[in-house]
């Protein structure tokens, strides 16, 4: 899966509506299903279901035609590389048992749709064993395609920070596989954690450097750009963003007015708190850490790309992180089958 990964969202209770919200958010086409056909009326209005602070901002992205919702398996099924099932669990009438005929009716719908090798990933809370039966149920159904348990740990009233600045991500997959994908969706939402970690978890007000725009060194597209997916974050966050980007200024700018825009690195890391690179072009990799240690604020650094030496900048006095090495949200996964990752030494932060 090298082309940007497309998510649909399987039910669009409290769950499924705010993650939905904040996938798009982070910079990924994601499709809601719902079989309340006015619920996804609703949806697609602008109209949300819940309240939740900071979701009715989220939940504008339908403007950006990143986000919508559908009552069509089929179209869902066309759609996605991953797709989550949110379905809601309750308890059985008159039972402590969960009810898990949602979740069951989600795999049997879309099960028998799928064509193509893709991830269905379940965030719903269910009992041990569940992910075994529905891991066997799609098997039977349909080739190529995996299950993983994603567990969501959401909380009412900050269910949106606890979604896109996770402390911890659990994941439990079946093959290396299923575990990248898993790490190219969430790769965006932990530059934007590793970032509140390095500010004390309050991006407030802060003035927060950004070095690069475009989608890929040598170009000028800002089209489906994490860099620029995570400036937007940050900003939504509260952050004072200033973006440079050798190439792609204009249309960054064009695209998101929103930001700040700097002429050179320098400038844009002036008075910064916190400083990511985000774009591997060779003139940030070649920056030294007496570049910008005389013009920022605090010499704190996310290397996005892991284009430059730590121990450089480090020894420098910055506080240096970088998704290969960082102590902020992790990702742990249980492969099917065998010893935990973490025994095997393959438990690691984005």
């Amino acid at each position: 899966m090298n082309d940007p990964l497309r998510l649909t969202v399987l039910g669009t209770g409290y769950l499924g509506t705010t993650h939905a919200a904040c996938m798009a958010s982070l910079g990924f086409d994601v499709l809601g299903v719902d079989t309340d056909a006015r619920k996804v009326d609703q949806l697609n209005a602008g109209q949300l279901p819940i309240y939740e602070p900071g979701l009715r901002e989220l939940h504008s992205g339908l403007g950006s035609g990143r986000l919508a919702f559908t009552t069509s398996y089929p179209q869902a099924a066309a759609f996605g590389d991953v797709h989550f099932i949110c379905a809601g669990t309750p308890p059985q009438p008159g039972s402590h048992h969960a009810d898990l005929s949602q979740v069951h009716g989600c795999i049997a719908a879309l099960a028998p749709l799928l064509d193509r090798r893709c991830l269905v990933a379940g965030k719903s809370t269910v009992p041990v064993g569940t992910a075994r039966r529905l891991a066997a149920e799609l098997a039977e159904a349909c080739r190529g395609v995996e299950l993983a348990w994603n567990p969501e740990f959401l909380r009412e009233s900050s269910a949106v920070a606890d979604a896109l600045t996770p402390d911890r991500i659990v994941a439990g997959v079946m093959s290396p596989w299923a575990e990248e994908v898993l790490r190219q969706v969430y790769a965006r939402s932990i530059a934007a954690d590793l970032a509140c970690e390095l500010v004390n978890g309050d991006l407030a007000e802060v003035p927060v450097c950004v070095l690069g725009a475009a989608f890929k060194p040598g170009s000028d597209d800002v089209r489906d750009s994490p860099a620029l997916d995570v400036a937007q974050i940050l900003h939504g966050m509260g952050a004072r963003v200033t973006v440079y980007d050798p190439a792609a200024l204009a249309n960054a700018r064009g695209a998101c007015p929103e930001l700040g825009y700097a002429a050179t690195p320098t400038e844009a890391a002036r008075e910064a708190h916190v400083v990511l690179l985000l774009t591997e072009w060779p003139e940030f990799a070649e920056l030294t850490p007496g570049d910008l240690g005389t013009v920022v604020e605090h010499r704190n650094i996310v290397d996005g790309r892991n284009v430059l030496d730590p121990t450089l900048w480090r020894a420098a006095g910055w506080n240096f992180r970088s998704l290969g090495a960082a102590p902020a949200a992790s990702l742990s996964t249980r492969f099917g089958g065998g010893r935990s990752a973490k025994d095997r030494g393959e438990v690691g932060s984005l």
